[in-house]
């Protein structure tokens, strides 16, 4: 009997502390997608309209990093450094515009003005769509930001790529929210546009063209240009193409192209020495060493 009034008491005494028990909800960790998950719930409780709230509703909102615009958008604040649609500000350079934040590369001629007062109309994710004169397009929110006038101006300088590296959006964020779709490969050639601290602002050939676009790399994954440690640059006009049997592909040249050194052979029956290079247009071939002609430092 002792026994079962003990039980009892036991049981009681478990579920006033479950009763009583409370989640600390300031300790939970965020959490946070990118992009933002489109579920039907998700919009039903995370997303915030212009038509719907009240001016001291829009207030708090944009606290909590929900910004107000025709298209309704979650928007963590950490992304976007606190700016929210309608704002007006200076971009202190001249960066390039994508016209959609998921675009793998900018638009080549849609730059911003230094010192020019630029619209936010959108917010997406960390990317910002502004609005001036006409001009408008996407760009991180990172460049609207304070820290973005520390960005220092580059005469510009080709340097080498030290050893494979991520290319980021902007600088001193390596989340992978940040990275780029393209990477750098060891002895690629890279120009030097804009440093921030202890990061380069680079532009590199794919293509045969110039990248358009702002990406950021860490300056330890660069060195000094060497063209001796070059693996990418022209081939010689003129040139031989040879498939991989060492056979010349009789009509063919990629002439002045910029190409990449993949790999290198000798053939003990011509005697002579080849690199395995790659291009624009999904080529591919064998050329002599000699035809292969690295980037020069004064090349920009």
């Amino acid at each position: 009997m002792k026994n079962r009034f003990a039980i009892i008491i036991l049981i009681a005494m478990i579920a006033l502390t479950g009763c009583n028990r409370t989640i600390d909800k300031q300790n939970l960790p965020e959490r946070t997608a990118y992009p933002p998950e489109n579920t039907s719930e998700n919009n039903k409780t995370n997303t915030t309209s212009v038509n719907s709230t009240s001016e001291d509703s829009i207030q708090n909102n944009s606290t909590k990093g929900i910004s107000q615009s025709n298209t309704t958008l979650n928007t963590p604040e950490n992304n976007t450094y606190g700016i929210k649609v309608g704002d007006k500000i200076k971009i202190a350079g001249m960066f390039q515009l994508k016209s959609r934040p998921e675009a793998s590369t900018a638009d080549a001629y849609n730059f911003t003005e230094k010192d020019k007062e630029y619209l936010v109309e959108e917010v997406k994710g960390i990317y910002v769509k502004i609005y001036s004169d006409k001009i408008s397009g996407w760009l991180p929110a990172w460049y609207l930001s304070k820290e973005a006038l520390n960005i220092e101006e580059n005469v510009p300088e080709l340097m080498l790529v030290k050893e494979f590296t991520y290319l980021y959006l902007i600088p001193e964020k390596t989340d992978l929210k940040y990275t780029d779709t393209y990477s750098l490969q060891e002895g690629q050639a890279v120009t030097v546009k804009r440093k921030y601290h202890n990061w380069y602002n680079v532009e590199f050939v794919l293509n045969d063209a110039a990248t358009t676009g702002d990406r950021w790399v860490k300056d330890e994954f660069l060195m000094e240009y060497d063209p001796a440690k070059s693996r990418e640059g022209v081939v010689q006009k003129g040139a031989k193409i040879y498939d991989d049997q060492f056979k010349i592909r009789e009509g063919e040249n990629f002439d002045e192209h910029v190409v990449t050194i993949q790999g290198e052979a000798e053939d003990p029956i011509l005697k002579k020495s080849f690199y395995y290079v790659t291009g624009a247009g999904g080529f591919t071939g064998y050329i002599e060493k000699k035809d292969f002609i690295p980037y020069k430092s004064t090349d920009k």
